[in-house]
């Protein structure tokens, strides 16, 4: 029953990083491998760097001219912020697996055949999550990447970007064109399986809570199972420590998460809002049957998308950390001790806290944390067309 390793939370993410560079394997233990690995991760790291500073360089060419701009600022923050999210990763590599490590403690392994169905649920919301983040991003991708191949005669790289060399060749554009394509779905599988980590941590997080609920929901059962009060007294104490244990486990995994990933959840909302703003400003200077005014639609329902799944799931696990309470308050005090009632006051009123992934305490992720975002980015887009 406790066949779970550090490969089942979130295994996908995690192969589809190593494999680009961004996550070493554990595997690799040779001194050589670790230094091959190491060079080829700062190779993609410079290949990122270089993609970043020539759109940056590109974007300073044509500052005067808004409709660049905005066309091409939301490109531009969201590969600065997949190499910040690189650099990000690999320095907090070890906080990363303490937090994995949490979740392979004795008592957040699933125990019997209910707590394994608890467990599968979570494994199966594992895998649609990740479905979610790589295909909504591949949709996104592919259409950025080839609209300028329907342009007819006037084809253009996916990125408009500086380039060193001209591309004048017919040969030397459509090199560039290959290379930026893969590089680009590099960076796609990297992005999502990033992003991805996140959510599933926090789906972890509320399978944890799920089977605390369920273990704790056993203590009403122990005096129908024992016929001694002194066993039964024993019994309840017994299983109290151990979900008391688990409950603490519980609330370190929240700030482990909170440590590592607040940071991350700040930036990411931070460019997300400005890429909201951009875009909308963008298609305000589009007419619907323009070419461009389809592709920038789809970006703004992406970047929406990604907030809205954040929040999303940051409101799942806080709902379910508060409905401890309700669960402890629902059961058959009646067939339960003096001391045990007093220590399950004790678990509620520790339970009273909510467990929430904020991003360095300004941003709480939640439904109403997405309802302003969605209004602060519609009045700075009056603020921008008003200004303009």
């Amino acid at each position: 029953m406790h066949n779970f390793k550090i490969s089942n939370v979130a295994e996908f993410s995690f192969k589809t990083m190593s494999y680009f560079g961004v996550w070493r394997p554990t595997f690799l233990t040779s001194l050589w491998a670790i230094r091959l690995y190491t060079l080829y991760s700062i190779s993609i790291f410079l290949n990122k760097i270089f993609f970043v500073i020539s759109l940056l360089i590109y974007l300073y060419q044509n500052k005067h001219k808004p409709a660049i701009l905005a066309e091409n600022l939301y490109l531009f923050t969201t590969l600065f912020l997949l190499t910040f999210k690189l650099a990000y990763f690999n320095v907090h590599r070890q906080d990363v697996y303490n937090l994995l490590n949490l979740f392979l403690q004795k008592h957040c392994l699933p125990c019997d055949s209910e707590e394994i169905r608890i467990y599968k649920k979570f494994q199966y919301k594992e895998r649609l999550i990740t479905r979610i983040f790589v295909g909504s991003t591949f949709f996104a991708v592919t259409m950025y990447l080839f609209w300028p191949l329907t342009n007819g005669k006037d084809v253009s790289l996916p990125f408009k970007r500086w380039l060193p060399y001209s591309i004048n060749s017919k040969k030397i554009f459509w090199m560039s064109f290959a290379i930026d394509s893969l590089s680009c779905y590099i960076n796609l599988f990297t992005y999502s399986s990033m992003e991805s980590i996140t959510a599933i941590f926090m789906q972890q997080i509320c399978t944890q809570i799920d089977l605390f609920i369920k273990r704790l929901s056993q203590i009403t059962n122990i005096r129908n199972n024992i016929s001694e009060n002194k066993n039964i007294y024993q019994q309840e104490c017994k299983l109290l420590r151990e979900c008391v244990d688990h409950h603490v486990c519980i609330f370190s995994m929240e700030k482990k998460l909170n440590e590592i990933f607040g940071v991350l959840i700040f930036s990411q909302f931070f460019v997300s809002i400005l890429n909201l703003c951009t875009s909308c400003f963008y298609l305000t200077k589009l007419q619907p049957s323009e070419r461009e005014f389809l592709l920038s639609l789809t970006m703004l329902c992406f970047y929406i998308f990604q907030i809205f799944i954040y929040c999303l799931f940051g409101e799942e696990m806080t709902r379910k950390s508060l409905s401890i309470t309700n669960e402890i308050y629902q059961m058959d005090w009646n067939s339960l001790s003096v001391q045990t009632k007093q220590k399950l006051i004790i678990i509620m009123m520790r339970a009273s806290r909510p467990i929430q992934l904020n991003g360095v305490v300004v941003v709480v992720l939640s439904i109403e944390t997405f309802c302003k975002i969605i209004k602060a980015s519609y009045s700075t887009l009056n603020l921008l067309r008003s200004s303009n």
